[in-house]
């Protein structure tokens, strides 16, 4: 591990204590899932960790974290911060310092992505109908939020453009990223065949069948041990097809791009 996937790997031992203390039932999953299954921890070229909450949970996960008094902390999407334009929370090392590459710099610390499972159908076409609307509102205010990129798709690079151009009386995104989590919380985790990361960044390919997060597992995360869906092969295949085959080298990236990190310093001072 490098420094940085270190300090990440140390507050996930956090996490994860503090969700068993507290009898919160969460999952890794995407890229920290196949990162388990695949290498037994990061993916070498990997920078971020992903935790995954069916929505009760989840809503109780973060009203503990704000509770609690350490030196992690939870912003979520309700943030009044105008720098914080995420969808889901992030759960920050107060004791560091990093700066997201985004179209708006957003200083905080080191983080672990705080995730929400929630419900959308009860047949593949309920399901496609839910979701086309929030998949709608979800791609804008990622385009809104994101730098432009020459290795993310032609697409987006002209998305975030046209929508970074939109007056902000018409595209208030603090209003916009609140809609957006009552859209995807409106139905209910448990009572929903199909599932997933509704507000994530693969679609259709996020959404599984219940089934998958029923039954769990422990696997080894470096040095850790931590909790996913027990049928992980499936929910892999489903999320990134052959996720067994390492990719070429030129693509072998992080989603996140940083340009400043302090791993010794509080981005408080």
């Amino acid at each position: 591990m490098n420094e940085l996937q270190a300090k990440l790997v140390e507050e996930l031992g956090w996490l994860t204590d503090f969700c068993d203390q507290n009898n919160v039932s969460y999952f890794v999953i995407g890229g920290t899932l196949l990162g388990a299954a695949r290498h037994k921890g990061f993916i070498p070229w990997d920078n971020d960790i992903d935790v995954g909450f069916p929505r009760p949970d989840y809503e109780r996960v973060i009203q503990l974290l704000k509770e609690q008094k350490s030196k992690y902390v939870i912003e979520t999407c309700y943030s009044d911060a105008p720098d914080y334009l995420y969808k889901f929370s992030k759960l920050y090392d107060t004791t560091t310092t990093v700066i997201e590459d985004t179209r708006r710099p957003c200083k905080r610390g080191t983080f672990i992505d705080i995730i929400p499972l929630d419900g959308i159908g009860n047949s593949r076409f309920t399901t496609r109908f839910h979701f086309l609307p929030i998949y709608i509102l979800n791609t804008l205010l990622t385009a809104n939020a994101i730098s432009e990129r020459p290795d993310r798709p032609k697409w987006l690079n002209w998305l975030s453009a046209k929508v970074a151009g939109i007056p902000k009386a018409l595209f208030n995104e603090k209003k916009l990223l609140k809609k957006l989590d009552r859209m995807c919380k409106k139905r209910s985790f448990s009572d929903c065949k199909y599932v997933g990361v509704l507000n994530g960044g693969y679609g259709l390919r996020d959404i599984v069948e219940r089934r998958i997060f029923e039954e769990k597992d422990v696997y080894d995360f470096e040095y850790l041990k931590v909790k996913s869906v027990r049928d992980y092969d499936s929910y892999l295949t489903h999320l990134y097809g052959d996720w067994r085959k390492i990719p070429p080298p030129e693509k072998r990236k992080s989603d996140h791009e940083y340009s400043f990190v302090d791993l010794n310093k509080s981005y408080l001072d």
